[in-house]
């Protein structure tokens, strides 16, 4: 998480060792028993132990479920957003017709990166919110960019056909 800053770094090991004398923890890779440890590395696994600070409250659910909410179609629209600019160069301009097509479409684009930027750059704001209030932006910032991406193709489908 962070390093122990104005630590020097042979105490990290003997604050590990001080802390697992008496207590029965786990290492968070193999789940083997580091009771009384005297090295900062795990018998079994061979893994680097620290000791952290942590909070049970820090729930990263609904900010990852609202960044892939925008982050998977921001990705879908850039790549169908990157195909349509290279068919316009090598075939020509699009029609009259489709231009309304791809309007919607380069706005829903910039709409859902947008909301990766804001997600990515609100995330500490959000950590803050109690979590009903963090999964009811979550699903919404979801359900708005997952939803324009089927609301989308529903209508460009029932126009084409």
């Amino acid at each position: 998480m962070g390093d122990m800053t104005g630590i020097p770094p042979a105490n990290h090991e003997e604050l590990l060792a001080a802390f697992l004398a008496d207590r029965d923890e786990p290492c968070p890779v193999c789940r083997y028993n580091v009771k009384a440890l005297e090295t900062s590395v795990c018998p079994e696994c061979g893994s680097r132990l620290e000791l952290q600070l942590s909070s049970p409250d820090l729930l990263l659910g609904p900010w990852t479920v609202a960044l892939l909410g925008a982050a998977l179609p921001a990705g879908f629209y850039t790549v169908i957003t990157l195909v349509t600019v290279w068919l316009s160069i090598t075939t020509g301009p699009p029609s009259r017709r489709e231009m309304p097509w791809l309007y919607a479409f380069y706005a829903l684009t910039l709409m859902t990166i947008t909301s990766c930027l804001v997600v990515i750059a609100r995330r500490r704001r959000f950590l803050r919110l109690h979590k009903d209030r963090q999964w009811a932006i979550a699903l919404a910032v979801s359900s708005l960019c997952v939803g324009s991406v089927i609301v989308y193709m529903a209508l460009f489908v029932a126009d084409k056909f």
